[in-house]
């Protein structure tokens, strides 16, 4: 018994001080893994587009929402935020969304956002909106069907 805790002990303290090597080298300078460093700020690049980007787009649905924007309106200024500030979000709506164009996706999306329970979706409307929003889709699906 005293044989295996001793291992166990001996095994604890080499995967430490391997921990504490590595980090000693990252301190000085030393990257021993720097595809790991290039995935992370990649990632932390897209996390701040992203945060930059969310209260943008809320702003975006809550004028959508209270009848301030059209959705053809609303529409145009996501893309156009999006182009600047989180360029991933479009490419996500492109593969979300089955058909259209990226105006009609984006429509598609924040129309489906709508369409969901209050307590899982955007912000809630009252179904008069809903209609009015779900004709203007077809509107904008229409017009962007008939463009070559």
């Amino acid at each position: 018994m005293r044989l295996i805790v001793t291992l166990f002990l001996s095994a604890a303290s080499v995967i430490l001080l391997f921990g504490w090597g590595i980090e000693v080298a990252d301190s000085c300078g030393i990257n021993l893994f720097p595809s790991l460093r290039q995935r992370n700020e990649a990632l932390s690049r897209l996390r701040s587009q992203r945060d930059d980007f969310e209260p943008r787009l809320s702003r975006i649905i809550d004028e959508l929402a209270a009848g301030r924007l059209s959705l053809r309106e609303a529409t145009r200024a996501i893309e156009a935020c999006a182009v600047v500030h989180h360029p991933t979000f479009l490419e996500y709506v492109d593969i979300v969304e089955m058909s259209g164009g990226i105006h009609t996706k984006i429509a598609g999306n924040l129309l489906r956002n709508f369409r969901r329970p209050p307590d899982g979706g955007a912000c809630g409307i009252d179904a008069r909106r809903l209609e009015q929003l779900t004709r203007e889709f077809s509107e904008i699906a229409a017009s962007e069907a008939a463009t070559p």
